[in-house]
């Protein structure tokens, strides 16, 4: 009779252990799937900072190692925000931003963070465009 007893224990086990799994499987799952997503939006905004940083470098009077590394920030900056950068007459146009222009970006940033995101086809960011959403949509 303990013999008999000794099989139905290991067999609740064994089923347990089966659930357990299933329930593992599915929590990774949803885990990975929201995990995709997010990247998205963290890339987006860390790659935004980056760029907002070296223009404050650049605000600050500290040194940038490479000016076309702060015409790119610049660019997408512009681009992603449609705030122009302060230009001056001289060597080609010279992209000079200003602590106004830093500002300004850093403001948009703070107010569009949330529909920022890294198009991973085009390898940059983008924000979403709300003038195209459908007019029975809700926030």
């Amino acid at each position: 009779m303990f013999h008999m007893n000794y099989k139905k224990v290991m067999l609740l086990k064994r089923s347990d252990m089966k659930k357990l799994n299933i329930f593992l499987c599915c929590a990774l799952f949803l885990i990975f799937s929201c995990k995709s997503i997010d990247y998205r939006i963290v890339r987006a905004r860390e790659e935004y900072k980056k760029d907002l940083r070296l223009v404050k470098r650049h605000v600050d009077g500290k040194t940038i190692e490479k000016v076309i590394e702060l015409n790119k920030s610049v660019r997408n900056l512009e681009r992603l925000s449609s705030i122009k950068s302060h230009m001056e007459e001289g060597f080609e146009n010279s992209i000079m931003p200003t602590k106004g222009n830093y500002i300004d970006w850093q403001q948009w940033y703070k107010d569009n963070k949330n529909i920022i995101f890294w198009n991973e086809e085009h390898n940059r960011i983008e924000s979403l465009d709300l003038k195209s959403l459908p007019k029975d949509f809700k926030k």
